[in-house]
């Protein structure tokens, strides 16, 4: 099973015991259609980023692109 489907079943179930309607598939977006942007900041007061951070977002970043979205 994918990344992406589990997170579908997550999305569900929480949606499921809260009692929260699905979207209808009229409402529903596509994802990766080449127009979304996702700007991401980053607080660096002291002007360093730690090692972990820098990880993460390069994580956030390869999820994002195998979601169909582009990265610059």
């Amino acid at each position: 099973m994918s990344e992406a489907d589990e997170l579908k079943m997550a999305v569900n179930k929480f949606r499921e015991v809260r009692g929260i309607e699905p979207e209808p598939e009229s409402v529903k977006r596509k994802v990766g259609g080449g127009n979304e942007n996702i700007l991401m900041a980053v607080p660096a007061y002291g002007g360093e980023l730690k090692h972990k951070m820098a990880l993460s977002l390069l994580n956030l970043v390869g999820m994002l692109r195998d979601l169909g979205y582009g990265t610059e």
